[in-house]
């Protein structure tokens, strides 16, 4: 933009200081998912502007961030979401918290969905939440491709398989593409379909006490 500078993500609510440390003052808050104009990388620091600003002028800075708290692309990273601390929330927080464009609304199979755009890795996709009355009970993240771009999903799918793993351990159960992770509060589902000229990769969580409700509200389950 102008010429200038880059546009990264703030990946969680992340603090703008006064100068390049963090025992500087706080001058202001990014949430998650917001998008900066960055530039002047000091010390593993930027220096964080105005999308809108047109001058590269340190001195026109909103402040500073710790450049690996900035992204190239929007959060949703799988590493970085506490489920615990999401299962249950009402329909109403979760809309206050979604900051991407909502694409569609439904009820079906007694549950509520909400469905948005998002980014895993970088890459886009659907967003799925399911609420059983009111309360959430599974998100999905749900990417696409066709043949011609079936090796770029296929190295999503392990990206994703490994960074699952980092965080929870082996698999609990493990065959072809489908891998169950179980936790004490979530259960993590990774499967990837192809199916004619459609490949499609799915990372499903799930309210672990409300996965037996799941199951049966969800024809063909296995």
């Amino acid at each position: 933009m102008f010429g200038w500078g880059e546009i990264k993500y703030a990946q969680t609510t992340t603090n703008v200081r006064e100068s390049r440390t963090t025992n500087s003052k706080i001058v202001e808050q990014l949430y998650p998912g917001q998008k900066v104009k960055v530039d002047f990388l000091v010390h593993n620091w930027y220096a964080v502007f105005d999308l809108k600003e047109n001058k590269k002028d340190k001195s026109r800075a909103i402040g500073y961030v710790y450049a690996p708290l900035l992204k190239e692309y929007p959060p949703y990273n799988l590493v970085e979401i506490n489920w615990e601390d999401m299962w249950g929330k009402s329909i109403s927080q979760i809309m206050k918290k979604e900051k991407n464009k909502l694409i569609e609304e439904q009820d079906m199979q007694g549950c509520h969905f909400m469905i948005y755009e998002g980014y895993l890795y970088g890459h886009k996709c659907l967003v799925s939440y399911r609420f059983i009355q009111d309360e959430l009970a599974q998100c999905s993240f749900i990417l696409n491709a066709d043949y011609k771009n079936h090796n770029e999903l296929l190295k999503i799918y392990k990206q994703c398989k490994q960074v699952i793993t980092d965080r929870f351990g082996a698999p609990y159960i493990s065959r072809l593409e489908n891998f169950l992770w179980v936790t004490p509060t979530t259960c993590v589902r990774l499967q990837l379909f192809v199916r004619n000229s459609t490949s499609l990769l799915m990372v499903a969580h799930f309210d672990k006490d409300q996965l037996p409700t799941i199951k049966k509200l969800t024809p063909g389950w296995r």
